[in-house]
């Protein structure tokens, strides 16, 4: 995936932004239920940080990564990274400068572990699961994994 570990797809409706046209997005928020234990991570770094990028998405759902915007991503260091066993704490990432986006359309954000380290774990959802803490169910998964 071209440096990427996750990826979460989503749509920016409109009528979320008072029927803006356009949107900005500044920060970026990930709700990690693990990461690796310091000094011990399978990466072979002592602390690893994470990334985030967004980027377009094409017709067919996937990222389109000939479209990320590198310039604006965003990063918080390992000690910064909140856990939560129970999805209830997230960790903010603010991009550099805010990234202007068109309403309607779907984007990305792209998710970089450094070294890859999988111990990384994130809360995430899937089409039919409860939402956390409710019995509803969800209609869309949050997740897009298939990226080959």
């Amino acid at each position: 995936m071209l440096g990427f570990d996750l990826a979460q797809t989503f749509f920016l409706d409109r009528d979320a932004v008072q029927k803006s046209s356009t949107a900005a997005v500044t920060k970026v928020d990930l709700y990690f239920y693990a990461k690796p234990v310091e000094n011990k991570t399978k990466s072979g770094l002592p602390k690893p940080g994470v990334s985030v990028y967004l980027c377009n998405v094409k017709d067919d759902g996937s990222p389109d990564l000939s479209l990320v915007f590198h310039q604006y991503a965003g990063r918080v260091e390992y000690d910064n990274i909140n856990t939560s066993t129970i999805g209830a704490t997230a960790t903010t990432f603010t991009l550099r400068q805010p990234v202007i986006i068109n309403t309607d359309r779907s984007y990305c954000v792209l998710i970089k572990f450094d070294g890859g380290d999988p111990d990384f774990k994130l809360w995430y959802n899937k089409s039919g699961d409860k939402k956390l803490g409710t019995t509803t169910t969800t209609q869309t998964s949050s997740w897009y994994r298939d990226w080959e």
